[in-house]
């Protein structure tokens, strides 16, 4: 995608407003649209992110939901020392030092909004005009952008996705970040230079994460041994019982204890003390408040549902159970504004991330926030025959198809310790803090990892 020109002493503005998404969609749109600004010679203007999802305010007096969030308060606060003491865990921008950047560098944008153009961008507005490619969407929001401001020069254009994921794909994979563009990575370590974040992560030895995605995305055991997936949300297979897990049509649906395995398995092939494991989780908390919320869309007699309802109380306790048995693994499990910034900070600093086909916050947040050289190796666990075509496409549409040695597919219920070992020696073999285990060989000759376009 070639980079146009525009008359330098008269160049276009731009800015960037996110949809009210979580913080790795928000920045997954921003280095997209940024770049596409960019590439057509275009000056960027900043407007503070913020996120409902990440970061959401407190419940108003009287709201039911005051008294949890009451009692959750010493989850909102960190120990900044004796001369400052307890202050609020930063919210998520703050955390990253994302809006700060451009403010010290006084490039915030100052237009009335009666000054601005909108400029929407959607996946269907874009097929309909032929702009399949990097080159045809430049062309194209060149042209509309053009028409808008007419000879008004000094109005801003806002540039927003209001429907489709597509684009991401076609812009990212089509154009490279401008040289003096913003190093989103660099961003956040200057902010924890200037505000230091305790690691999680025990010892020099390897960093592994497992990162268990359930919530709103989960499938539910009920109390007969039966499973009820609340998502994808878009098919006609959601909200319907089935006889057992092997049975739910997408198969991206993963249990917790099906990352006991490969867990085990890291503890066979390195040796003790070499490693440090986090497991994050978001919980259950969230997918019974949702099933609470479409009840009249679930295919079960209302009593069933209430019975399902019932086992809220001591659920998650009983699904983290074998994982947190394990000697050398920690769980953090939950979400809070703490969570989220110990979360951040453990995978932007793993050597190993895991995660199943069902989650896509860490691939949001690995395409924007590192580079081919600072990717970890990241192992997707499926349940046997892979996933069909949805991970895969996926990973191209954020951005990383051009990674994919960085990425191995695992099966989770036989994870191949000689092929984890292998994996492990191919990526990591010579460096002083990995330490395979005595007796641990890998296969003969180098692993091959499996890229998304090849997963079937």
């Amino acid at each position: 995608m070639a980079t146009r020109s525009q008359d330098s002493a008269d160049p276009i503005r731009f800015t960037i407003a996110p949809r009210p998404h979580g913080f790795t969609d928000q920045m997954l749109q921003f280095a997209a649209l940024y770049r596409l600004g960019r590439s057509l010679g275009w000056t960027y203007r900043h407007t503070p992110f913020a996120s409902p999802f990440s970061s959401p305010p407190p419940p108003a007096p009287g709201d039911p939901s005051l008294r949890a969030w009451l009692a959750g308060l010493p989850q909102r606060l960190v120990w900044r020392g004796p001369r400052r003491g307890l202050v609020p865990i930063p919210e998520i921008y703050e955390f990253l030092g994302f809006n700060r950047h451009f403010e010290e560098r006084d490039e915030m944008a100052d237009a009335r909004p009666d000054r601005v153009v909108d400029l929407p961008i959607v996946d269907r507005w874009l097929r309909e005009n032929g702009a399949t490619t990097a080159e045809g969407v430049q062309k194209l929001v060149s042209e509309r952008a053009a028409a808008a401001l007419g000879d008004d020069r000094d109005r801003l254009v806002r540039l927003r996705i209001t429907a489709g994921r597509r684009f991401f794909g076609t812009v990212l994979a089509g154009t490279s970040p401008p040289r003096d563009g913003p190093d989103l990575r660099a961003i956040y370590e200057q902010a924890r230079g200037r505000e230091p974040w305790r690691s999680l992560y025990r010892g020099r030895g390897l960093r592994i994460l497992l990162h268990i995605r359930q919530g709103d995305t989960a499938a539910l055991e009920t109390p007969w041994s039966t499973w009820l997936p609340l998502w994808p949300r878009s098919h006609s297979t959601v909200f319907r019982e089935y006889g057992r897990l092997g049975a739910i049509p997408d198969r991206r649906h993963l249990r917790v204890r099906d990352f006991v395995p490969l867990a085990q398995a890291f503890g066979a092939v390195l040796a003790p003390r070499s490693y440090s494991m986090l497991a994050f989780s978001d919980g259950f908390e969230r997918s019974f408040s949702f099933l609470r919320s479409i009840r009249h869309r679930v295919a079960l007699p209302p009593e069933r549902i209430d019975a399902v309802l019932a086992t809220e109380r001591g659920y998650e306790a009983k699904q983290f159970r074998r994982l947190e048995r394990l000697d050398d693994c920690r769980c953090i499990v939950g979400e809070s504004p703490r969570k989220l910034c110990d979360f951040v900070e453990s995978a932007l600093k793993a050597d190993v991330i895991v995660v199943g086909g069902q989650q896509r916050l860490v691939p949001k947040l690995l395409a924007t926030y590192c580079t081919p050289d600072t990717m970890p190796l990241v192992i997707v666990l499926h349940r046997g025959g892979g996933f069909g075509r949805a991970p895969r496409r996926f990973y191209q549409i954020v951005g990383l198809g051009r990674r994919a040695d960085c990425f191995a597919f695992m099966d989770a219920r036989k994870p191949d310790s000689a092929a984890l070992a292998g994996l492990l020696e191919d990526r990591f073999g010579g460096n002083p803090r990995f330490r395979p285990a005595d007796g641990a060989r890998p296969p003969t000759g180098p692993p091959r990892l499996r890229s998304p376009r090849e997963l079937s």
